[in-house]
């Protein structure tokens, strides 16, 4: 239902893992655990104020490009790796070579200012209005690139990967290069051509009202024309997909490109290229809007890994439950790398690649993740993007297994930064028994944890949920 011929591709040479779920659905958060190979109890990051790079936290550890660079691997980067400002710097020099500037069209912190090892080139991020064609210019717009004062984010960063690759080829060394695109972070800027592929009769979701059951505590506003009684009209939730979708579709024609550069340089052959979001996405479905859920939409996310020499993984797709987290360890493996020292979370994906399961959830039996909120922030249960460590209220876990969801919210002891868990304040089970993974409105419309029959399951997955978060904090 979307144009995305280029990851398809992908997919079509590679290994789709459908059901991959990172640790936490936001920005910050989430890089800061996939960077580093550990959760977000661990990196102590909830927000958008604090990184792993603390002296209290990990100012030691080896985040995942700086081991490869330890065995003697050219690293570059470029776009949204680390999230801007968390660490400082893009975590210049320790994450990459000094061979060529980490890029940041844009978006640079203060500390990147200073540095040479980074380069903060002009890049439009927004709505520029003497280009745009259509859309409303908060949520969404198509750019006629002509009438640009500044090239698009994406272009300045794809340009970037491909003069990192050209000079990788010419150096002969190993290398890890990292492209981290924007789209389709908000707004939804794309050129005109990407939003002529769609129109604004796309479907609207088909379960537009929040859960039946659901606590408050796990909604908040997206600010998309809706309130939590109230979804955002039919036809306004079909004209903001319509931009979604074009940015999607912007996005894969920058992939194509990067995957081209890699044939033309004769590199793909022994190269392994992974795709992935740092978050998922909801779309109006369960009256939700953006990311920040513990939701499967919020949660669940695209994961392509192309790993040439592993044959058996060629065009394959897996039912396997894996997490983001489990990307630094899989990558060692994959590259023939020995084992990272530290005390990483997470598991190597590898065996997966020799017989990938189409059934079950193969070498892990769940996926976890988790969400804070605040009460006292501006909104009603705010998603805490600015709450510091010890503002939160509550902090949501959730436990995936095969067939279910199963989440607690638990009321946060600031002084002591760690959840209550004798107070727990609200229980969701939501049952995924007919998911395929391919309708997005099919699960998750009916919290049933207080319904007669699942008080076993529920008892199963909360002793789960509750020996990983607590063994975390």
């Amino acid at each position: 239902f979307m144009h995305t011929p280029n990851i398809d591709k992908l997919a079509a040479s590679g290994l789709l893992f459908n059901r991959a779920y990172v640790q936490y659905s936001f920005c910050a958060p989430s890089r800061n655990s996939f960077m580093t190979g550990r959760r977000p109890d661990r990196t102590r990051d909830w927000n958008f104020i604090d990184h792993f790079r603390e002296p209290s936290v990990g100012a030691n550890w080896t985040s995942m490009p700086e081991y490869f660079k330890k065995h003697d691997y050219l690293t570059l980067g470029a776009g949204k790796l680390f999230h801007v400002g968390l660490p400082p710097a893009f975590d210049v020099p320790k994450s990459w070579s000094p061979d060529m500037p980490y890029v940041s069209p844009a978006q640079c912190d203060p500390a990147s200012l200073n540095m040479s090892g980074v380069s903060c080139p002009a890049g439009t991020t927004n709505c520029y209005e003497p280009a745009m064609v259509a859309g409303d210019g908060k949520h969404y717009c198509a750019i006629d690139e002509s009438k640009l004062e500044y090239p698009l984010y994406d272009r300045v960063t794809v340009n970037a990967t491909i003069s990192h690759l050209r000079y990788a080829k010419k150096t002969g060394k190993n290398f890890f290069i990292g492209c981290g695109f924007h789209r389709p972070h908000l707004p939804w800027a794309a050129p005109k051509e990407f939003y002529d592929l769609y129109t604004d009769t796309l479907p609207p979701p088909k379960h537009p009202d929040v859960p039946v059951g659901m606590p408050e505590v796990a909604w908040h506003q997206g600010n998309f024309n809706n309130t939590r009684t109230k979804p955002c009209p039919a036809e306004d939730a079909s004209r903001f997909r319509h931009g979604y979708y074009a940015a999607i579709s912007y996005m894969d024609s920058l992939v194509g490109q990067v995957l081209q550069e890699l044939d033309d340089l004769g590199l793909a052959d022994n190269t392994i290229v992974a795709l992935w979001g740092d978050h998922g996405w909801q779309l109006g479905e369960m009256n939700l809007w953006r990311k920040m859920t513990n939701f499967e939409l919020g949660v669940r996310i695209p994961l392509i890994v192309r790993s040439p020499f592993k044959k058996n993984s060629i065009g394959k797709k897996t039912s396997a439950l894996v997490e983001i987290v489990d990307m630094y360890q899989t990558f060692a493996e994959l590259a023939g790398l020995p084992p990272p020292e530290e005390n990483l979370e997470g598991t190597s994906l590898a065996p997966i690649f020799d017989d990938p399961p189409t059934s079950g959830t193969g070498i892990k039996q769940y996926a976890f993740s988790q969400f804070a909120k605040g009460i006292t922030h501006g909104e009603p249960w705010d998603t805490c993007t600015r709450c510091t460590r010890h503002t939160i209220d509550f902090m949501g876990f959730t436990i995936r297994s095969d067939k279910w969801r199963y989440t607690e919210w638990v009321p946060w002891n600031k002084d002591k930064v760690k959840p209550m868990w004798e107070n727990v304040n609200a229980t969701e089970l939501y049952s995924h028994e007919n998911d395929d993974g391919d309708d997005f409105d099919c699960c998750e419309n009916e919290n049933v944890v207080h319904v007669k029959g699942n008080s076993k399951i529920v008892a199963e997955l909360q002793a789960e949920l509750r020996a990983q978060f607590q063994h975390d904090t």
